[in-house]
């Protein structure tokens, strides 16, 4: 019986010792996500449910980053035309823009 008793404690020793080792590596996997990740985006996926959820929500946030570039590089564009001068153009005309 004894034997059966110290069997089971080795067992249930092992498991724990498993499930806490599982546990262990699941922290640092998210301790390792989060340190790359802004605040917006945190802030944003701790509020979801589920993972379908936070996949969707950062789409959404890549979607408007990709947006937000867009319009950067229309008005980088639209600025560098203010301060190029046009094939012909006078230097005061240039200057009067």
């Amino acid at each position: 019986m004894s034997n059966i008793n110290n069997n089971m404690q080795t067992q249930t020793s092992n498991s724990l010792h498993n499930a806490i080792m599982e546990a262990g590596s699941k922290v640092q996997a998210v301790k390792i996500i989060l340190t790359g990740i802004d605040n917006d985006i945190y802030s944003t996926v701790d509020a979801c449910p589920n993972a379908c959820e936070m996949w969707k929500a950062i789409e959404r946030l890549k979607q408007g980053e990709s947006i937000n570039v867009q319009h950067l590089e229309t008005n980088l564009f639209w600025e560098f035309g203010k301060f190029t001068s046009l094939d012909g153009e006078s230097l005061e005309s240039y200057y009067s823009r």
